[in-house]
């Protein structure tokens, strides 16, 4: 029997994909006539303008990939669905041509990372099983948004206001935002094996600097030769002492073993490692 796909939140995370693009690809045919219109651009600088926008979505996009392996996957992405909702206010207040290719560049970044983001989502919140399938639907809903938003833009355009086509934009980025927020992900394993090897790696280091601090032997020589037995007695039993090799520490090591099966033979552990036993 296959594993359910649909769930809930796959359902919030294509809605969310698909308000995402529909909203960017309905400026894409506009946004030229709107800098002609607004800051008298000559053609010529119309591509050099709008390129920014590509140009720095492909300087962050590895960059992004990296942050969304490091730290929690759905923060980042929330950010950064919330920054590319916000630009469309931004295109509507920019006073300047300076300013609007400020907007493009940093909606380049936003949307870059959102994009990347809702990919591992996707693949974190589906089944491992049906993956294939699970990125088949969500790319379908970029294509579908991509089909629709120019076409809608473009409609809009000959009969309503550029403020009015961006806030529609705004409004189906916000949607799609409260979707965003619905999806519950789970933590990638690589953010929890790095968790473990540093909580590990902490106390690790704590006993080796407790048994580094006792001294091996606290009692005076005597005169008499120790047996391998007296000596293990003498690691393991002692109050003050409690555990010098313990084998949370010297477990990779054959004389670590040793100790360790010694003192469960005679009934000797370690303090610190009887709860563990």
């Amino acid at each position: 029997m296959k594993e359910r796909l649909f769930t809930r939140s796959y359902m919030f995370i294509l809605a969310a994909n698909f308000l995402l693009f529909f909203g960017f690809w309905l400026l894409i045919p506009i946004l030229p006539f709107y800098l002609k219109e607004t800051y008298s651009c000559p053609e010529a600088m119309l591509g050099a303008i709008l390129c920014c926008y590509t140009v720095s979505g492909l300087c962050v996009r590895p960059f992004s990939g990296f942050l969304m392996d490091k730290f929690p996957r759905k923060p980042i992405y929330i950010l950064c669905y919330f920054v590319c909702a916000s630009i469309f206010l931004g295109y509507m207040t920019a006073g300047v041509l300076t300013w609007f290719i400020v907007l493009r560049a940093l909606h380049g970044i936003a949307f870059s990372s959102v994009t990347v983001g809702g990919n591992t989502l996707c693949v974190d919140i589906t089944p491992s099983s049906r993956r294939g399938e699970a990125l088949g639907y969500y790319g379908l809903t970029n294509n579908t948004a991509m089909a629709l938003g120019p076409m809608t833009g473009l409609f809009m355009h000959d009969h309503v206001s550029y403020e009015g086509i961006f806030i529609t934009g705004m409004l189906f980025s916000l949607v799609g935002l409260l979707c965003a927020i619905c999806v519950k992900a789970r933590t990638p394993e690589s953010i929890k094996k790095t968790g473990n090897r540093q909580k590990t790696t902490g106390r690790n280091s704590y006993h080796k600097q407790q048994a580094l601090a006792r001294p091996l032997y606290p009692y005076k020589r005597h005169t008499r030769k120790h047996s391998l037995a007296d000596a293990v007695d003498t690691l393991w039993c002692h109050d003050q002492l409690r555990c010098n090799v313990c084998p949370r520490n010297s477990s990779r090591c054959a004389f670590g073993l040793l100790l360790y099966t010694h003192g469960r033979r005679h009934g000797s552990i370690a303090p610190c490692c009887r709860q563990e036993s």
